[in-house]
């Protein structure tokens, strides 16, 4: 299901991005959440560091692939995507 593809707005100010987080349950080491906001589609991965101690190399691998996608696309001058920001890992 998509996101409002109209900017929000909250006390004035626009809101810019999105950033989806899916909670992971007992026994999974990894959750992918997908949310689309204003033309762009933002991607959220959440892991198991224990499970998956190089999750930096699936949100490298993804936003290649993604960059390969828009490459090819008919309309990449107006994809509305982007390499987003870099892996955070939870502080222990």
């Amino acid at each position: 299901m998509p996101g409002p593809q109209r900017p929000l707005y909250l006390l004035g100010r626009e809101l810019e991005t999105v950033y989806p987080m899916v909670p992971l349950a007992e026994n999974t080491a990894l959750g992918i959440a997908l949310m689309s906001y204003n033309g762009q589609l933002s991607f959220g991965l959440t892991a198991d560091f224990d499970s998956l101690p190089d999750i930096d190399l699936l949100v490298n691998e993804l936003q290649a692939s993604i960059a390969e996608l828009a490459e090819l696309s008919p309309d990449s001058g107006a994809t509305g995507l982007s390499a987003g920001p870099a892996p955070r890992r939870s502080s222990e």
